[in-house]
């Protein structure tokens, strides 16, 4: 039985590692793809090994919240439930629920020792890890998840001589919002831009954990778990299955797992709140301006692109006025609030009219009168301070995976302030 055990965790890693590399290779090649669902059913029948070395050394899907948390984790219970089960063939156990309470007061009694020797972190840590441990955080992350742990037998049904079933309650920390906290810190980091984030490895997600849990303080909660045994003749043995796993971290996999744990109008106001957060130089980068108003002056461009930049860092803001889910699509009415450019060219026309009125400038030659113009533009952008706000529609679409959003032409027009409507105006 040994062996076939050993044999069939061998060939379902290399099975799901090969399922990585393809996919990957699928996807550069924009070929049909192995479904998400599939991978992590992968992982979830003993693959996770195969499935984390795929995604580090192929660099795939590393960028996936579900492959960040959902892949290590569920190695993790798979080799909690391994210990406990090896515990178990190892002693004789009188009865269902002795067997059942023994492993639970394992988990309720958890040290650095201990999740030391069933949690292997190198395999947790991937290629991504060049040099150094990753130290304590791992460990530390898992024992305070386990803090609270608490448990209570509650029934135990003999269904013959060898097989059985025991009922507990299973008291810890409110799971869906620890998971609410956790993907809301890896979605903020998925969506910065300036500066890129490195991937992440399993070390950082550990800390990142840990460090939530330090943070936050989270109600209990109580739930359910039915544990199923057989009997050999070493005694009861608790039968491990996805279902257990889940249950023992009180649902955290699944809350994890949920691709609409986190609404859309969560998702869109972390992606606003990153631009909110742009600087002049972001914006540049972003936008990729060069001489907005095209003026060719090689003089006043930079300047007036410096003090268009400057007010939209310093005018964008953002209000969601509703957001609408309908299954995996969702609308978002946006009110954008950024630079006004019409008033600035209201300002830029009245000193245009004044400057022709003078009829000495009407005989000056034309790149004076080109270069007194774009000044009087830049005066105008310098004087305005107003601020004007446009609502907007967004599109959003869940994959399956996690929401994302198009932000289209109407956006960028917005938060530049409406230029091509300014400008066709002047």
């Amino acid at each position: 039985m040994k062996t076939v055990i050993i044999c069939y965790i061998i060939l379902i890693n290399l099975a799901a590692f090969l399922m990585m590399g393809i996919d990957k290779s699928r996807a550069r090649r924009h070929r049909y793809r192995i479904p998400v669902k599939v991978l992590l059913f992968t992982a979830i029948i003993g693959g996770s090994i195969g499935i984390l070395l795929g995604m580090y050394l192929f660099r795939h899907k590393t960028a996936k919240v579900l492959f960040y948390i959902g892949v290590p984790l569920i190695l993790v219970l798979q080799l909690v439930l391994i210990f406990f089960l090896y515990r178990a063939n190892k002693e004789r156990i009188g009865s269902p629920s002795t067997t059942v309470q023994q492993e639970l007061e394992l988990i309720r009694g958890l040290d650095d020792d201990t999740i030391s020797s069933y949690i292997s972190y190198q395999n947790l840590t991937g290629p991504q890890v060049d040099e150094g441990e990753i130290g304590s955080e791992a460990s530390q992350a898992v024992h305070q998840f386990f803090r609270n742990f608490k448990y209570r037998i509650t029934g135990e049904t003999l269904e013959d001589d060898s097989h059985a079933s025991v009922n507990a309650e299973i008291t810890n920390i409110d799971t869906k919002a620890l998971a609410v906290d956790l993907c809301t810190e890896l979605t903020r980091r998925s969506l910065q831009i300036y500066p890129e984030p490195e991937p992440l490895s399993t070390g950082d997600y550990y800390t990142l954990f840990h460090q939530i849990l330090n943070s936050h303080t989270y109600n209990l909660v109580t739930t359910n778990a039915v544990f199923h045994l057989i009997k050999d003749e070493s005694g009861w043995i608790i039968m491990a299955d996805d279902q257990l796993s889940d249950e023992l971290v009180s649902g955290f996999i699944t809350n994890m797992n949920d691709p609409y744990l986190l609404s859309a109008t969560d998702f869109l106001t972390m992606q606003l709140d990153e631009f909110r957060d742009f600087s002049t130089e972001n914006w540049r980068s972003f936008l990729n301006l060069q001489d907005v108003f095209q003026t060719g002056s090689e003089t006043y461009a930079p300047m007036l692109d410096q003090v268009f930049l400057d007010r939209l860092a310093s005018s964008f803001d953002y209000n969601i006025i509703r957001c609408t889910e309908t299954g995996s699509q969702a609308t978002a009415e946006v009110r954008v609030t950024s630079l006004d450019l019409h008033t600035a060219m209201d300002q830029y026309q009245e000193a245009v009219v004044s400057y022709a009125k003078d009829p000495k400038n009407l005989r000056a030659d034309s790149q004076k009168t080109s270069d007194e113009m774009i000044r009087m533009l830049l005066d105008a952008l310098k004087a305005d301070n107003g601020t004007a706000s446009t609502d907007i529609q967004l599109k959003l679409a869940n994959n399956g995976t996690s929401w994302s959003v198009s932000l289209g032409s109407d956006f960028t027009n917005a938060l530049m302030g409406d230029v091509a409507g300014a400008l066709e105006s002047f």
